[in-house]
């Protein structure tokens, strides 16, 4: 299954263990717009964490994101 999320904030625990949390069998997709969220995304992931993730960074053109939203089973 394909999910794409879209973060509302820079709340961590919710925008990244939320969807990380989903399992191996789910493709999720985050739409991270908030740079310090990215940051600490990046951050995380170099630690060893959110490895199952793909991440849509910010500053990527509306282009990029709608391909990923049609693409999804769920939003």
């Amino acid at each position: 299954m394909r999910l794409f999320f879209k973060s509302s904030s820079i709340l961590t625990f919710y925008n990244l263990d939320l969807p990380n949390a989903l399992g191996s069998e789910v493709d999720v997709y985050v739409d991270i717009e908030h740079p310090l969220l990215y940051a600490i995304y990046l951050y995380e992931r170099f630690l060893g964490r959110y490895r199952g993730l793909r991440v849509i960074p910010p500053y990527v053109n509306r282009l990029a994101r709608s391909h990923v939203v049609e693409n999804a089973e769920v939003v």
